[in-house]
């Protein structure tokens, strides 16, 4: 088809679209819909990409210092095990003795030295695989560990004041070699060698290969591959070349460079004689890129059809307000009546049915309110009937433990109680806030515990720990005593030889766990089961039955205050005992 038949067609169509409102209404919502999806997913892709490059640079380069800072470090390590040899003056002459004429003296040597290397190989066994030394005026080797030597394959060593290095590449191993000197001449009496497996340094390398499209490895100053621990991974000839002449070359302080295809990371260790090299290959970068590109697109391709299909239906829009009325009435079936809805200045039925929703909202809101006032009252009224009423049996033992004291002319012992008693009282008759952080809850229930453990001497144990950053948390008064009174007249009995109870009070992440464990005799399936319904029985009066007073109390006044998710949870063995788990907002 020639050109002019294609701009007489274009032409008409033209002319055909813009003769139809419809269809100009078509294309100006598809524009508009789709142009600014692809100006978003151009301008995500650039500064994603941007920024994902900046990420890498940061992240790789203080990850490639911070392993070669491990790693000369744990170089550094090895080099003071030499150091601390060939800089000790016994050692030294014990070292001598080796090529001394008396057989004796060299025997003893022998045996001194080699008692040496055996200490320092077994107080550094996780990272000193053998320690060999070889005393220039005597032909024998003393090795300690698993790595075997002989005269012939011995390495010449100069008599440097730093440590040489030496890579072995068929056992995976390095190693560290020093000379041994006299103190007077400096002149080199002998060498010593430690060898290393390369695992030592594996963690750090781990640490860097976060991807597994890089490459991580160690390399001399002359550009050898030193060590590569992941050998699925072969390293391309031409990169490698072109990475030995970045790192080899590199005289300024950068601790990278960009190539055609990959981002180099390294840095020196050992003072420049090895680098740890990261090659990060581009690819990750674009195909990353391209992933946003393709979501973008599948977006803005979703986006047309859909403003086509809306630009066919736009008469639905009229029923836009009901079905937002109808999707804030699914919220209040779920009990949320935070309402979203706006009041419009429309007088058809629909601005009707808004205003008519919106009042009874508000309605609904107002009697919510009230109940909820009326439950605070409520509670706060059995609040104030449990602090007014004192266990008669508790009130009675005490008053008898006192009696006893007293005829038994124990003066200090009725004073304690008595104080502790007084102190009971007071915090129960005076309290007039509804809440009481857990560090007072805490004391309070201590003088509760001090009247017990007179009345059970030697049979009561009782542990008690609170989390320093749960001190202050706040939580309803009267929380702690009833549960725990109820492990003493309900947990406890003579058939338990010593009675255990553990008070734990600790921070889970937003919220404070109490946990309140005791050894007693425990419930069996059906009564825990009848308990735990209790529980969840929000309706029910914690004061309808004496042995749910403590627990329903507790778990129906934290759900008043801090919702249904915070409260009381409760397990029980038969004969093992009882735990019972509180949990409050921190």
């Amino acid at each position: 088809m020639s050109p002019k038949k294609w701009l007489a067609r274009l032409r008409g169509l033209y002319i055909y679209i813009n003769s139809h409102l419809y269809y100009k209404l078509i294309i100006a919502v598809m524009i508009l819909v789709t142009l600014p999806i692809v100006i978003v997913t151009t301008w995500a892709t650039y500064y994603s990409t941007k920024n994902m490059v900046d990420e890498i640079f940061t992240t790789n380069t203080s990850g490639v210092q911070q392993a070669s800072a491990i790693i000369t470090e744990k170089f550094d390590a090895i080099d003071r095990v030499m150091q601390s040899l060939v800089m000790d003056g016994h050692f030294i002459t014990q070292f001598k003795e080796l090529s001394h004429e008396d057989s004796y003296r060299r025997h003893g040597a022998t045996l001194t030295i080699e008692s040496t290397l055996y200490s320092l190989h077994y107080t550094n066994r996780e990272r000193i695989r053998s320690i060999t030394l070889f005393a220039d005026e005597a032909p024998q080797i003393i090795s300690i560990g698993d790595q075997e030597r002989s005269l012939v394959t011995w390495p010449s060593i100069e008599p440097t004041p730093h440590y040489q290095f030496m890579n072995h590449y068929r056992d995976q191993t390095f190693s560290f070699m020093r000379s041994i000197n006299q103190f007077e001449t400096r002149g080199s009496i002998g060498s010593i060698i430690i060898d290393v497996e390369w695992d030592m340094i594996q963690d750090n390398m781990d640490m860097l290969k976060t991807e597994e499209e890089s490459s991580v490895f160690l390399m001399s100053e002359e550009g050898e591959l030193l060590h590569q621990p992941y050998h699925e991974q072969s390293i391309d000839r031409q990169l490698f070349q072109d990475v030995q002449q970045v790192v080899t070359n590199s005289v300024d302080e950068r601790s990278y460079v960009t190539l055609e295809d990959s981002y180099v990371f390294f840095a020196e260790i050992d003072n420049g004689h090895i680098y740890i090299v990261k090659v990060f290959p581009k690819s990750i970068v674009f195909a990353s890129s391209m992933q946003i590109v393709r979501v973008g697109l599948l977006v803005a391709l979703i986006a047309m059809v859909f403003a086509f299909v809306f630009t066919l239906i736009f008469s639905s829009t009229i029923t836009k307000p009901i079905r937002k009325l109808a999707s804030e009435m699914e919220q209040v079936e779920k009990e949320n009546f935070q309402t979203t809805t706006r009041l419009s200045n429309r007088t058809d039925e629909v601005g009707r049915l808004e205003r008519s929703y919106s009042y009874m909202i508000n309605r609904i809101k107002q009697l919510i309110d009230q109940e909820y006032k009326s439950e605070i009252e409520k509670k706060d009224a059995q609040l104030m009937a449990l602090q007014s009423k004192v266990n008669p049996h508790f009130l009675y033992n005490t008053l008898q433990l006192i009696g006893d004291r007293a005829f038994a002319n124990k003066g200090e012992q009725v004073y304690e109680i008595i104080q502790a008693l007084s102190r009971m009282f007071r915090y129960v008759v005076k309290q007039q806030k509804t809440l009481v952080t857990i560090s007072e809850e805490v004391n309070y229930l201590q003088h509760y515990l001090a009247i017990q453990k007179r009345r059970f001497v030697g049979k009561l144990t009782v542990e008690v720990y609170v989390d320093e950053e749960a001190e202050y948390v706040e939580l309803p008064v009267l929380t702690l005593q009833p549960i725990v009174e109820n492990a003493f007249v309900h947990g406890f009995a003579s058939s338990v030889d010593h009675w255990i109870l553990d008070i734990s009070v600790q921070v889970v992440f937003d919220e404070v766990e109490i946990m309140i464990t005791d050894n007693g005799i425990g419930l069996d399936e059906e009564k825990l089961q009848q308990v735990k319904k209790r529980l969840q029985n929000s309706n029910q009066s914690p004061l309808e039955q004496q042995d749910s007073i403590g627990v329903s109390n507790v778990d129906s006044r934290i759900k008043l205050l801090f919702g249904q998710e915070y409260g009381v949870e409760i397990e029980s063995s038969e004969d093992i005992g009882t735990s019972i788990t509180i949990r409050i907002p921190k």
